[in-house]
């Protein structure tokens, strides 16, 4: 009231206009508010998001074990390989050694 006690007369219609906007404020306020659908809608998104959320971490922990056993499988095909190789040698060493001797007999 002390803003309005400085304008004189003009003061006396501010003063009857508080109620006034007071309750357009108010009616502008509770327009705002979401009605009770809008608020179910609102609470199935929260939960819509919550539930992909969940899923998200659900596939990255899914995605980072995948590419752990990846990375396991392919130092063991690695290691596999080279006793494959070091296999192969031997028998290829093997039969050179076996024709060698069928030559000289």
């Amino acid at each position: 009231m002390i803003f309005f006690k400085n304008l004189g007369y003009l003061s006396h219609i501010f003063v009857d206009l508080l109620p006034v906007t007071n309750y357009i404020d108010s009616v502008f306020l509770i327009s705002l508010m979401p009605s009770e659908s809008k608020m179910e809608d609102i609470k199935q998104l929260e939960r819509t998001i919550h539930n992909m959320l969940d899923f998200v971490d659900k596939v990255k922990a899914e995605n980072s074990a995948l590419k752990n056993k990846l990375e396991e499988l392919s130092q063991e095909k690695a290691v596999l390989m080279q006793k494959n190789d070091q296999a192969k040698n031997r028998l290829e060493s093997m039969i050179t050694r076996l024709k060698s001797l069928e030559q000289t007999a």
